[in-house]
């Protein structure tokens, strides 16, 4: 795997009120503004939108800003990723990072991989946005049910389509923040099956990220106050095998 060294990002305070709701597709202007690019691909993860599992394809999505004025995504049901190749006329290493954004499995915040795809490109490096979808809670189903679902989907996409990006299919890593360092462990060691139907053949490339970065990783523990660990996380088959090098912070 590629050399990491510890990236400076703050500790993020996710706040989910918000003064304003606006359209997804105004969404993600605002967050190419703050990025200040407008030519990295957004794809769609699912056929017509729509993921395996979805229970309310009718909700409206949308973003919000923060009272800060950061940007939100909230909710999503039509999950996406962004590829943010570094800026042109930059060296690229081929190194790929997928992040999975924070926000209590109640929304996604875009300030880590603001912050993140900068520090990314500096060492050459491609940074992914995954947009994916936000949880409907039920007794039935864990809250990372339908997230896992759409970082397995994307992890294969990047794999598979990596010529397309110009990326090395050798060294596509995740990293999660807080929610979505839950959501990058649960990638990280349930990659040997998909918990969806295959569709195309690109679900049948593996979806093993080659590392994993977990920055303050939320819900490791079930309940969250007891020190017991997860049992959906399966910690009893870490392996050096089936488990990437990971970074915990």
């Amino acid at each position: 795997t590629p050399s990491m060294t510890r990236p400076h990002l703050p500790a993020l305070c996710i706040l989910i009120t918000a003064a304003s709701v606006f359209a997804q597709e105004d969404g993600n202007k605002v967050f190419f503004e703050a990025l200040g690019r407008n030519d990295c691909p957004v794809i769609s993860l699912w056929p017509q939108g729509v993921g395996p599992g979805e229970t309310k394809p009718q909700l409206t999505e949308g973003f919000q800003r923060t009272p800060e004025g950061t940007l939100d995504f909230r909710p999503v049901v039509k999950p996406e990723m962004i590829v943010i190749p570094p800026p042109p006329g930059t060296r690229c290493t081929g190194v790929t990072v997928l992040f999975c954004p924070g926000g209590g499995y109640g929304a996604l915040e875009t300030v880590s991989i603001l912050q993140g795809s900068r520090w990314l490109h500096a060492m050459g490096a491609t940074a992914v946005l995954l947009k994916y979808r936000i949880p409907r809670r039920s007794a039935e189903l864990p809250p990372h049910h339908l997230p896992l679902m759409d970082a397995q989907r994307a992890l294969g996409l990047l794999r598979s389509r990596a010529k397309e990006w110009s990326l090395d299919p050798a060294k596509i890593g995740i990293i999660g923040f807080s929610a979505g360092g839950h959501l990058a462990a649960m990638a990280a060691n349930h990659h040997q099956q998909r918990t969806y139907d295959p569709i195309v053949d690109h679900d049948r490339v593996s979806c093993r990220p080659d590392f994993c970065l977990l920055m303050y990783p939320a819900y490791l523990t079930n309940p969250i106050l007891e020190r017991k660990a997860d049992p959906a996380l399966e910690q009893d088959k870490l392996t050096s095998a089936r488990t990437p090098p990971t970074f915990i912070t």
